[in-house]
């Protein structure tokens, strides 16, 4: 009987001594509203100020648990614990923050650099991009170049290769479409 005693009393020692420790989790925040990113990526801080330590990127559309407001400054839920956006990134409402061309406003996420003219030259490049439902430039041709600057041509095609657009999306769909690029020298 002194060895069940002494075994149940090892099983009793190993299971307490053996058990891990849980970290301790800070209790769960009551969500004051669901917003939306409305900027191409937000960027959360550690604390309410534009120089503190980032802490995440969320993407643009994506839904955010706020949890407080401070002045300029929204408190966010994180996958770690929270942090702080500006509030002027986010959107009560999704359709808002959603970033996207309409048929009546492609819109630029990267905008071609200007091409500055060697010299002095005169007239105007139009080109005509092709672009694809996830808004990259996949081809380009020229309507026409009245400059006579082959050079000043191509400089003005390489720029534009580098652009990139907000996918356009007409009825909830999204579509390729043409854009048309002026410039005037």
């Amino acid at each position: 009987m002194d060895n069940r005693l002494f075994l149940a009393a090892l099983i009793l020692f190993a299971t307490v001594s053996c058990r891990e420790e849980l970290p301790d989790v800070p209790p769960m925040r009551e969500t004051t509203a669901i917003e939306y990113v409305r900027a191409e990526q937000a960027i959360v801080h550690q604390k309410p100020e534009t120089g503190a330590a980032e802490v995440a990127r969320i993407s643009n559309g994506e839904p955010v648990s706020v949890l407080a407001y401070q002045g300029k400054w929204a408190e966010v839920r994180t996958g770690t614990g929270s942090g702080w956006v500006e509030r002027t990134q986010l959107s009560a409402v999704m359709q808002d923050a959603k970033l996207e061309s309409t048929k009546d406003t492609p819109r630029f996420r990267r905008t071609p650099l200007p091409v500055t003219s060697p010299g002095n030259i005169n007239g105007e490049i139009v080109l005509e991009a092709a672009v694809n439902t996830d808004g990259q430039v996949v081809s380009i041709k020229t309507l026409t170049n009245s400059t006579g600057s082959a050079e000043l041509e191509a400089r003005n095609i390489t720029e534009f290769r580098k652009a990139s657009f907000y996918p356009m999306v007409v009825n909830g769909k999204r579509k390729p479409f043409l854009y048309y690029q002026r410039v005037e020298y």
